[in-house]
């Protein structure tokens, strides 16, 4: 049994909470690659090489020095939001946030879609958890 048995609210406020003075890595894989290249109309090469770094053999985005994602604008918000990467894509439903309701609380401080907006089934959390290989 844990805490989201019977759900957890949730619903993007596109406020950037997740994308500024972070200074933590967005991970992306193949299937990233592909879908950002192909919504920036470049190619995955140059998409590499102009917003990715390699960090620990894996493939990270950059940021800029203050923290902020490389596709973040204060003006703007995420400028990829609609082709963004999984593990922007299934925030904030990650393990970390969802050990316990402590860990949950914590994210909720952060972010102010946590607890609020579309209710999510124990089954689609669950589904964010397999599909993001725990972030």
């Amino acid at each position: 049994m844990s805490f989201y048995d019977d759900g957890l609210r949730f619903s993007c406020r596109h406020c950037g909470s997740c994308c500024k003075g972070v200074n933590a890595y967005v991970w992306i894989d193949h299937n990233d690659l592909e879908r950002l290249s192909k919504f920036l109309d470049i190619s995955v090469m140059e998409f590499r090489r102009v917003y990715t770094e390699i960090v620990d053999k894996a493939v990270a985005l950059k940021s800029f020095p203050n923290g902020d994602c490389v596709f973040y604008g204060e003006e703007i918000g995420c400028r990829v939001h609609s082709a963004r990467p999984l593990q922007c894509s299934s925030f904030p439903f990650w393990p970390e946030y969802l050990r316990d309701e402590h860990s949950w609380e914590i994210v909720a401080k952060r972010c102010p879609g946590v607890n609020s907006g579309e209710l999510h089934s124990k089954e689609e959390i669950e589904k964010f958890i397999d599909k993001n290989g725990g972030f």
